[in-house]
């Protein structure tokens, strides 16, 4: 089986990609045993710092998928891509599909700073805050049933 970079134990990062574009032979090889020690795909020898003794990584098998697991909200999703990259970007369409709103359902209108009043913006207790609650609840009734309507019509024709 011929060396490919899609089969070989040392990863091309740009770094080493632009280290290699003028570099000769010699260089070459030297880079590459830098990529091999600072990867832990080998170590010196202790007597010879030449000599280049492999690790179990060196002859693991790359993966062929790459998976993530990610718990949001306490479920557990998995992730699944051919490449790194790609598995970086559906984690992040991933978060942006579940952490973002959908379109069709409104906004949440609660907040958690407590009300104030409009007119004086001291902090309202939660009684008046009630209060307020059962009077926009009585008119948005009177408006959604129409006698709301029907009570300013009234009343702008008696004037």
């Amino acid at each position: 089986m011929p060396f490919t970079p899609e089969n070989s134990a040392i990863r091309l990062t740009p770094e080493i990609e632009e280290a290699l574009k003028d570099a000769s032979p010699d260089q070459m090889k030297e880079i590459f045993r830098e990529a091999l020690v600072s990867q832990h795909l080998a170590v010196r020898d202790i007597y010879s710092p030449d000599v280049l003794i492999p690790t179990a990584l060196a002859s693991a098998p790359r993966p062929t998928k790459f998976a993530r697991a990610v718990t949001i909200d306490g479920k557990k999703h998995i992730v699944e891509a051919d490449s790194e990259p790609e598995l970086e970007k559906a984690e992040v369409a991933l978060y942006r599909s579940v952490l973002q709103p959908t379109t069709a359902a409104p906004a949440a209108t609660t907040t958690s700073a407590p009300a104030r009043d409009a007119a004086t913006g001291r902090f309202k207790s939660p009684a008046e805050q009630g209060a307020d609650d059962e009077r926009k609840a009585a008119l948005n009734s009177n408006f959604n049933s129409g006698r709301f309507l029907r009570r300013t019509m009234s009343s702008s024709l008696e004037c």
